[in-house]
């Protein structure tokens, strides 16, 4: 039997499911569980470049809890500015554009999530050497929609640069919901 949660989380909904086991029939309570986060893993690397150092990945998303399959809903990025510091602080007026259209799920894979249908870019690219430490982040307001309603997911997903380095050499780091992907200049 196949049963399609209604749109709004709920910890009282019950079923009734006839199962013929002599007279009686047994009855089913669920609780109906709303997009909590997201997971990335990272698909495959862009090109990246040593100079300017640059790292790029696509990255599979999959939407939270793992266990709950959420294939009638699509999702969508906001929009915020970035905490920068260190050499990474030119990227400051860098906000994060909001999706222009959400993304629907294609199917849920035990274990990580329902999985959506569309993959993520994800990377930075600097301004070249010198290089010294500094860090970008951007904290982004995911929402899901179902039915003509957007919902807002509890926490943001991090997308985070760090940089180290000195001179001419430099090791980049960019992670984003669990997935990352580093670059040198060696």
């Amino acid at each position: 039997m196949n049963y399609t949660a209604p749109d709004v989380p709920d910890s009282n909904v019950k079923i009734k499911a006839s199962c013929k086991e002599g007279e009686t029939d047994t009855s089913i309570s669920f609780e109906i569980v709303a997009p909590n986060g997201v997971y990335m893993e990272k698909s495959s690397t862009k090109k990246a470049s040593a100079d300017p150092l640059a790292a790029f990945m696509h990255t599979t998303i999959y939407i939270l809890p793992s266990d709950v399959n959420f294939e009638k809903i699509s999702v969508s990025e906001g929009g915020c500015k970035p905490n920068v510091d260190g050499y990474l602080s030119y990227m400051a007026p860098r906000n994060h554009e909001p999706s222009s259209w959400p993304i629907g799920m294609s199917m849920h894979v035990e274990g990580k999530g329902t999985k959506a249908r569309a993959p993520d870019t994800v990377g930075l690219e600097t301004k070249g050497a010198p290089y010294w430490g500094g860090y970008f982040i951007w904290e982004i307001p995911w929402s899901y929609h179902i039915n003509g309603k957007i919902e807002k997911f509890p926490y943001p997903v991090i997308h985070v640069a760090n940089l180290a380095g000195e001179g001419n050499s430099g090791v980049l780091s960019v992670s984003k919901a669990g997935a990352t992907i580093t670059q040198s200049t060696n």
